[in-house]
C-alpha cells in the first residue's frame, strides 16, 4: 500500500479487496393458483350455482330438503345469523336469495381488507384464475463484499485484519405464487434479509527462533429476519382494518380452508407474522509453537462466547374460515364456501400469538490444549495431544429462564418430583470433558503421503436457533 506524500507501505503493508452480486429474477410460471373471483369480493356467488362454471356437475340442482321441508340446492350460501332450531330439534338456516350476500351485511374487518386491496385473478373461473410462478423464490439479491490488511510492523511483529459483510434479500412463499411480488400489504408474499458479519485480527510474534505466538480475536453474526415485508411492519394494520386488542406489527392473517370448489383452495391473504433471530460468536484466542529437535509442540488457550438475540413479535391475529359457517348443517359437502364465511366475519377459528419477551442466549467455551508433532523418521511423523474443554451452562443473559427441576418437590402436586424453577443455569459445569489427539501420517514416495488419525470431540450444547424445549419463560398461556 502507498499513498503518494502520505504513506509509503512497500514491502509492509498488503491489502485485498473483494466484492460479489448475484441478482436473480426466476419469473417463469408453472401451471395455476387461485385467488378470490371478483364477483365474490361484492357478495355474488351466483356462479356456484352454475355447473359449468364450477365444474360440479349438480350445481343447482336439489340435493335434498331441510327440516322445514324446503329444498337444498348443491352450491348455495346459507345465513349463519338465521340459524335456529326447527321440527325434531334439527339445525335450519335461511339460504341468501340469489346467492348473493348484500354488501350491508359485510364484517367490518372484510369490508377494510376488500378497501385495502386484493390482487386480481387473471381469469374469470372459480378456481385455478391466475398464473402460478414455479419459483417459491423469485427474487434473490446476494452482496458479499471483503477486505483484508497484512501489516508487518517489524521483523518479529506481523498484524492481519479481516473484515467479511454480506446480504441476502429474498421474496419466498409457502403457496399461493402469484404476481405482484411483494404486492399490497394484503398479499401473502414474505421478504426475508439475512446479513452476516465476520471479523478477525490476528498477531503472530516470533518471539525465538524456535518459538512462535499467534494471538487472535475473532467476531461473527449471522441475522436472519423474516415474515411480512418491513413496510408492512409495525404499521398497524389490524387496527386500520377493525382488529382490536392484538398487535400492531404485520397485516392480520387470513386463510381459507375446505374443497377447491367451496373456497379452500383460495390464497391466504396477509402473512401474519415477522420475527429475526441473531446468532454468532466471539473468540479471543492464542497459541504457540515451540520446535526443539525432532518435536514441534503446540499449546494454547481459546475462550468463545456463543450468542443467540431474539426478535420476537406478537402478531395480529390469525383467522380460518372454512364453507361450514355458511353451509347447512348436514350439506357441509354441497353448501357453504369459504370466502363467503369471510365476508360475514364467521370464522372457523383464531388464534393470538403473544410474544412476552425477546431472549439473548449465551454458551460459554473454554478450551485448552497441548500437542506433540514428533519426527520419528525422515518419512514417518507422530502426532499426539489432549485438548481440555469446559463448556459450561448457557444462560439467559438478563436471567429470564426456567425449567422443571425434577430434584425439586412441587408442594402444590403433592410433593411429586418437579418443580418450576426460576434457575438461569439449569446444569452445573463439568470439568471432565478431555479430548485425546493421536495422528500418524507416513510419506509413501514423493507423490503419496498417508495420514489417519483419531480424536475425541466435544461441542457446547447449542441447537439450531438455540431452540430449547424444555426450557420456558415462566409461566405461560394461548388463546
Amino acid at each position: 500500500l502507498m499513498i503518494p506524500k502520505l504513506y509509503d507501505g512497500r514491502n509492509k503493508t498488503f491489502w485485498f479487496m473483494n466484492y460479489e452480486r448475484d441478482k436473480v429474477n426466476q419469473l417463469d410460471f408453472n401451471g395455476f393458483t387461485t385467488l378470490s373471483p371478483v364477483a365474490y369480493r361484492n357478495g355474488d356467488f351466483s356462479q356456484m350455482l352454475d355447473k359449468t362454471w364450477s365444474g360440479q356437475s349438480q350445481a343447482g340442482s336439489t340435493v335434498g330438503t331441510d327440516a322445514a321441508g324446503r329444498a337444498v340446492v348443491f352450491g348455495s350460501i346459507y345465513d349463519p345469523k338465521s340459524t335456529r332450531v326447527g321440527p325434531g330439534g334439527a339445525v335450519l338456516r335461511d339460504a341468501f336469495p340469489g346467492n348473493k350476500i348484500p354488501t350491508a351485511r359485510f364484517d367490518p374487518v372484510a369490508a377494510a381488507v376488500l378497501k385495502v386491496g386484493l390482487a386480481d385473478p387473471t381469469y374469470s373461473s372459480m378456481i385455478r384464475n391466475i398464473a402460478q410462478l414455479s419459483s417459491g423464490q423469485p427474487y434473490f439479491n446476494s452482496t458479499i463484499w471483503m477486505f483484508k490488511v497484512d501489516q508487518i510492523i517489524t521483523s518479529k511483529h506481523r498484524a492481519s485484519f479481516f473484515f467479511n459483510h454480506g446480504e441476502r434479500q429474498r421474496n419466498n412463499i409457502g403457496g399461493g405464487r402469484y404476481l405482484p411480488v411483494p404486492g399490497l400489504p394484503t398479499s401473502g408474499w414474505q421478504d426475508q434479509h439475512t446479513p452476516s458479519q465476520m471479523g478477525r485480527f490476528n498477531i503472530t510474534s516470533t518471539v525465538t527462533p524456535t518459538l512462535i505466538n499467534n494471538f487472535t480475536l475473532g467476531y461473527n453474526r449471522f441475522l436472519n429476519a423474516n415474515g411480512a415485508p418491513l413496510e408492512t411492519v409495525n404499521q398497524d394494520w389490524a387496527n386500520k382494518i377493525g382488529i382490536k386488542n392484538t398487535a400492531a406489527t404485520v397485516f392480520p392473517l387470513f386463510t381459507f380452508g375446505g374443497a377447491d370448489y367451496q373456497g379452500g383452495t383460495i390464497a391466504k391473504i396477509g402473512v401474519g407474522w415477522y420475527g429475526a433471530g441473531a446468532n454468532g460468536s466471539k473468540v479471543l484466542k492464542d497459541d504457540a509453537t515451540k520446535i526443539m529437535g525432532k518435536h514441534t509442540f503446540h499449546f494454547g488457550y481459546q475462550y468463545t462466547e456463543y450468542f443467540y438475540n431474539e426478535q420476537n413479535y406478537s402478531d395480529s391475529g390469525s383467522y380460518a374460515f372454512r364453507n361450514t359457517e355458511t353451509s347447512l348443517p348436514g350439506f357441509s359437502t354441497q353448501t357453504g364456501n369459504a370466502f363467503a364465511s369471510f365476508l360475514l366475519g364467521a370464522a372457523h377459528n383464531a388464534s393470538h400469538s403473544i410474544a412476552g419477551l425477546s431472549s439473548g442466549f449465551r454458551g460459554p467455551y473454554h478450551a485448552m490444549w497441548f500437542s506433540d508433532d514428533i519426527k520419528l523418521t525422515p518419512k514417518l511423523t507422530l502426532n499426539v495431544g489432549l485438548r481440555w474443554e469446559v463448556i459450561t451452562p448457557f444462560f439467559e443473559r438478563t436471567n429470564r429462564m426456567s425449567y422443571i427441576d425434577l430434584s425439586q418437590k412441587d408442594p402444590t402436586a403433592g410433593n411429586r418430583p418437579g418443580l418450576l424453577t426460576f434457575k438461569n443455569r439449569p446444569t452445573s459445569t463439568y470439568f471432565g470433558q478431555l479430548g485425546p489427539r493421536l495422528g500418524v501420517a507416513y510419506q509413501v514416495n514423493d507423490k503419496m503421503v498417508v495420514r489417519m488419525g483419531y480424536a475425541m470431540m466435544n461441542t457446547p450444547p447449542l441447537t439450531n436457533n438455540w431452540g430449547y424445549g424444555g426450557f420456558t419463560t415462566g409461566y405461560n398461556a394461548g388463546i
